[in-house]
């Protein structure tokens, strides 16, 4: 797996600090930001990922807050996670959450796309880090299904990978 410089930026990333509208401190918590990259020619599609290490502490488990795949171009455009219908979005740990709070509740299907989308930071303690991981692919199609999780999105990307690179962000409590 090759570290590509992808020189990812969103309009709404200044100095590496996510605009406080996309998270639950702003007013579009669940509105995922636009992002670009730069284009990998050999890709066919691209994948994301974002996650907050420093949630760790707080919940017991890094936190998702986006898993995308079969990203067609290198963008994702303002509020993809609700418009983009041609992406498809795994659990955010969202789920997770309302899992551990519920043991023997299995979740309907509803309930369970319900957190397959964008969810903003909302760090309970502290800033926190946030970091987005891009991964250029050399398949098209990477075949899941909504509401996909973490280690199904790893291991049917893992041989596809032709490289990545990831930014961190923060976002202020």
């Amino acid at each position: 797996m090759q570290k590509l410089d992808l020189n990812i930026k969103s309009e709404f990333i200044k100095d590496n600090v996510l605009n406080v509208d996309f998270g639950g401190y702003g007013k579009h918590s669940k509105v995922s930001f636009p992002i670009k990259w730069d284009k990998v020619s050999a890709a066919k599609s691209y994948a994301l990922y974002m996650i907050d290490y420093d949630a760790t502490h707080v919940v017991g488990f890094p936190f998702i807050h986006w898993l995308v795949a079969n990203i067609k171009n290198n963008e994702l455009v303002y509020d993809a996670t609700h418009l983009d219908k041609t992406i498809i979005q795994g659990q955010n740990s969202c789920t997770n959450i309302q899992w551990l709070n519920t043991r023997n509740h299995k979740p309907s299907i509803e309930e369970i796309l319900e957190n397959a989308n964008y969810t903003g930071p909302t760090p309970p303690d502290k800033d926190h880090i946030y970091t987005i991981y891009i991964f250029a692919l050399d398949k098209e199609d990477i075949k899941l299904q909504p509401g996909f999780f973490l280690d199904e999105f790893y291991h049917k990307i893992l041989q596809h990978i032709i490289g990545f690179d990831f930014i961190n962000v923060k976002y202020h409590k």
